[in-house]
């Protein structure tokens, strides 16, 4: 049987005041209202935890053991009562996961004006993903073609991969498009390099080559972000498909060049979150904002021409 905090305070009060009557005074009950609170309490015990006589009450060797456990049963409970009400005062901030791109370039014009706090972990899409399905992310931000089927996914705008190169690289003024075997195996320049498996931007390009029969090279150099691979194509001779808004401010200091390519790059930008998951006040306000941002608002970069769908 598990015994009430009433039970657990009155023998705690009883064993401080060394008495029925004063412990009732002080927890405000009435004497007999104490007495049958501990003899409840005794009974589930199965023996006596308190000796009463003519001048006051003991614990028995029994009732010294339950009281040591019931102050720390008491203890525990004002903790978590302490934590409550911590949590109703300062609500935990809300905690995303967003993919380089969205974090790096977007989140941060669609955070504004949000008053709901935030904790941000970077990572890649299907990081992003694994995240949110395990809970420990409460919402995501993948680039892609689509989510697992158990996350609820809404679209928050369009945008698409460019290649690019250095300003000296010899496609650095190419007008027709590089095509896709070129792309793979360049016969007079650097190579491709690529992010990770699991970035949303690598599955991008593997879809449109997939589509052609074709796949990355599996010796292809692999850097973990995309500002470390605009780094490689700035400072190495070589080529990469980048995120347009990554990309856009190197190109526009003329650090680096833009080059029309021969696939379908364009992908989706997507907030994911829990199916059928009961979603904390804080959470559904930032959703609200979110969608308040992508009506127009707070509209990111997103590139011109790519376009954008209501948030839905």
């Amino acid at each position: 049987m598990r015994p009430t905090t009433a039970q657990l305070e009155a023998l705690i009060t009883v064993t401080e005041t060394g008495s029925i009557s004063t412990a009732a005074q002080a927890l405000g009950l009435a004497q007999p209202t104490v007495s049958a609170t501990l003899a409840r309490l005794e009974r589930s015990a199965g023996t006596a935890l308190l000796h009463r006589t003519t001048s006051g009450t003991r614990l028995t060797t029994e009732g010294e053991m339950i009281l040591a456990l019931a102050q720390e049963a008491l203890t525990a409970l004002d903790e978590v009562g302490a934590a409550l009400e911590g949590l109703r005062a300062a609500p935990a901030p809300v905690r995303i996961a967003a993919s380089y791109t969205v974090a790096e370039q977007l989140l941060p014009v669609w955070l504004t004006g949000a008053e709901v706090g935030t904790q941000v972990e970077v990572c890649n899409s299907q990081a992003v993903q694994d995240r949110v399905l395990s809970g420990r992310a409460e919402v995501g931000f993948i680039e892609g073609a689509g989510a697992s089927e158990q996350l609820e996914s809404r679209l928050m705008g369009r945008d698409e991969l460019v290649l690019v190169v250095g300003p000296g690289h010899p496609w650095a003024r190419r007008e027709p498009p590089v095509g896709a075997e070129e792309l793979l195996h360049p016969t007079s320049c650097g190579t491709l390099v690529l992010r990770e498996p699991g970035s949303g931007a690598r599955k991008v390009l593997e879809e449109a080559l997939g589509g052609l029969g074709l796949t990355v090279p599996a010796d292809a150099p692999v850097l973990g972000s995309t500002s470390a691979i605009l780094t490689a194509v700035r400072h190495s001779g070589a080529h990469a498909v980048v995120p347009h808004a990554a990309a856009e401010g190197f190109v526009g200091s003329g650090e680096l060049r833009t080059v029309p390519v021969g696939l379908d790059l364009r992908r989706r930008l997507l907030l994911v979150l829990p199916r059928a998951r009961r979603r904390r006040p804080g959470v559904e306000r930032l959703l609200a904002h979110f969608a308040r941002a992508v009506d127009g608002r707070q509209r990111p970069p997103i590139r011109p021409g790519a376009g954008s769908a209501p948030f839905s």
